[in-house]
């Protein structure tokens, strides 16, 4: 079969090769590789990217093209889109496709009726199917695409959404020789880092030793901070970012913005660190334990909970089967409808 992906976001070509970079991908980069990967030794792979100007295929056999080529594939079997409504419209150099719409960013907890018309409309005409990353982000695409009154009227209505997991990168194992004294922040800026740091400074007026490590995935920037114990280290790739992780007490989030997956929780998970973090988003669903998270403004919890980890000892976690790539790359047969 040939599948067909369609990445209108981009501002560099990316391989493979990357995955392990300081490029700054983000989950959606990364994911889509991962499962272009699994994919590839049972069916044609092409990945067209809008930063890209030369076509290329990697070790696996995926080939990437630019987008401005998408004109030249004779077809496909499936056509999966990614994020952007406006770019929907290019399903139709494929007319025997499948046509699948995949998202990962968020909305109003309850759209307005004219961001609502603007993706039914698009669905519609595409024959889309739209899938999310996690069953809170599919509960939110369900209230984006309830009928309006125009879809109504004009008999735009879509398919239901689905969703599949975002997979997990190989990890180093759970070390037992970790710092008691380190936490760390990794995710976007935007998704909390004031809050976290506002909270961490409480924490360490209560406990003096602790530190904070703030990274980032590099698509933006973390302004400067100036805080007591708050170290910024940047963009890092893979390796020394998992380093760093695996010698953590845990992951210190305190989240203001939901995380639609949240695949930082699943990966300090399968290296066997726990997460702080709030319970907003999908971080419920996928943290999966209460003991791990704490409302931000409950301070008062949260530095008895980090009291206890260094006294008694951090919750055992470890992988999650659920998230692991082959898994997923199974899901996404079962989905496109590529299983026998």
């Amino acid at each position: 079969m040939k599948i067909v992906f369609i990445e209108g976001l981009g501002a560099k070509p990316y391989t493979i090769k990357d995955l392990s970079g300081s490029l700054g991908l983000g989950g959606t980069e990364t994911s889509m590789l991962r499962i272009s990967r699994e994919l590839a030794p049972r069916h044609e792979v092409i990945l067209f990217q809008s930063g890209r100007k030369q076509r290329e295929t990697d070790v696996n056999g995926v080939e990437y093209w630019p987008l401005e080529d998408v004109a030249k594939v004779e077809d496909a079997d499936v056509l999966i889109i990614l994020r952007l409504p406006r770019i929907l419209k290019l399903h139709k150099h494929f007319p025997g496709a499948k046509v699948f719409f995949w998202v990962h960013d968020d909305w109003p907890a309850w759209p307005k009726w004219k961001l609502r018309t603007i993706y039914q409309w698009k669905m519609h005409s595409a024959g889309a199917t739209m899938i999310a990353v996690s069953m809170f982000h599919q509960r939110q695409a369900e209230r984006l695409l309830r009928p309006t009154l125009i879809t109504r009227l004009f008999r735009k209505q879509v398919k239901p959404p689905t969703f599949i997991y975002n997979p997990t990168p190989e990890v180093p194992s759970p070390v037992d020789d970790y710092d008691p004294n380190q936490l760390i922040f990794a995710s976007s800026p935007h998704k909390g880092i004031k809050k976290t740091i506002e909270v961490f400074k409480q924490v360490k007026r209560a406990i003096p030793e602790m530190k904070l490590l703030v990274t980032n995935p590099g698509y933006a920037a973390t302004e400067a901070v100036e805080a007591d114990g708050v170290e910024v280290l940047g963009v890092m790739d893979h390796d020394e970012l998992f380093a760093k992780i695996s010698n953590s007490l845990c992951y210190f989030g305190m989240q203001t913005h939901p995380e639609n997956f949240g695949i930082i929780f699943a990966e300090c998970h399968a290296m066997g660190v726990p997460v702080l973090t709030t319970p907003i988003g999908a971080a419920p669903e996928v943290v999966g334990d209460w003991e791990q998270l704490v409302d931000a403004d409950e301070v008062e919890r949260i530095i008895e909970r980090i009291k206890r980890w260094r006294a008694n000892g951090r919750p055992q976690v470890s992988s999650h089967d659920r998230f692991e790539t082959n898994k997923i790359a199974r899901d996404w047969e079962m989905v496109l409808g590529l299983l026998d």
